[in-house]
């Protein structure tokens, strides 16, 4: 039985975020902290930040950003390109700021046991 298409490209999607973020693994909390406490270390905190809508607008963005690449290699540094990168900036700011009790990055505080 073959995959729905939107599965695959799910999957497709997945791993090309993973190649260009150069992301080597995805755990939960719980697991980082087994995995720290193996290695001889103490999880002190684990953070959620980008909540899912920021994680979302990303993707959109990476993928646009992603077709528009040439043009923006061309225009980089010109007032037009200035005035675009403050512009997203203006608009994901408070994206960015917010917490999230999870969401598509964690922050993992470790230290050695005394």
């Amino acid at each position: 039985m073959r995959k729905p298409v939107r599965k695959c490209l799910a999957e497709a999607y997945g791993k090309l975020i993973t190649r260009q973020l150069t992301i080597a693994h995805m755990y939960h909390p719980p697991t980082w902290e087994r995995l720290l406490e193996e290695a001889g270390l103490e999880l002190v905190e684990a953070h959620h930040f980008l909540p899912r809508d920021t994680t979302a607008l990303f993707d959109r963005l990476l993928i646009v950003g992603n077709a528009l690449q040439p043009a923006s290699r061309l225009l980089r540094g010109t007032p037009f390109h200035n005035r675009y990168v403050d512009y997203l900036m203006t608009l994901l700011t408070p994206y960015i700021d917010s917490d999230a009790h999870t969401g598509g990055a964690l922050l993992l505080v470790a230290r050695k046991p005394c």
